[in-house]
């Protein structure tokens, strides 16, 4: 997720074939971010495509979702009035580039004798911790499960971390 909300996730289950055909997918254009200072026409948003594709040369099908990065602009007409105070008429459609994002590569990470590993949920509240912990820390895994990772940021980091959720 991006912290600063200029991108608001959308979930959209329209299959991929291999002709690269899709069906079509209803979204509400006016809940996407627009661009300050535009009379809200500029939108940019994410959608998740369920896709069916086929890897070229392999008979394998993959099954996964894509994501798809659309930036846009509104197209729309004029109020016909002239003191319309609308800058935005009758919307007529979205003109609009769509980018697929790579897949995560993360997928395998060497695990080193000096690390453990723990996992936290969106709201980086720990939902798991490795019981190595006990190896570094003061800790044993329940005392941690559950608490927000907030917790254990260093007073002299916390400034950091404050700047960082508002780049």
């Amino acid at each position: 997720g991006d912290p600063s909300g200029t991108h608001r996730n959308r979930d959209a289950h329209t299959q991929t074939h291999t002709q690269k055909n899709t069906q079509p997918c209803a979204l509400d254009l006016s809940s996407s971010r627009a661009a300050e200072g535009d009379g809200g026409l500029e939108r940019s948003f994410f959608v998740r495509l369920k896709s069916t594709l086929t890897k070229r040369g392999l008979h394998i099908k993959t099954s996964g979702y894509k994501v798809i990065h659309v930036t846009g602009r509104l197209r729309s007409r004029r109020p016909s009035y002239p003191h319309a105070h609308s800058v935005l008429g009758r919307v007529l459609g979205l003109v609009a580039l769509a980018h697929t994002l790579p897949p995560s590569t993360l997928s395998e990470v060497r695990i080193e004798c000096h690390m453990f590993v723990f996992r936290v949920n969106m709201d980086l509240q720990i939902v798991y911790c490795e019981s190595r912990i006990t190896d570094y820390m003061d800790l044993c895994p329940s005392e941690l499960v559950g608490k927000s990772c907030y917790r254990f940021i260093h007073g002299e980091d916390v400034e950091g971390i404050q700047q960082s959720h508002l780049d």
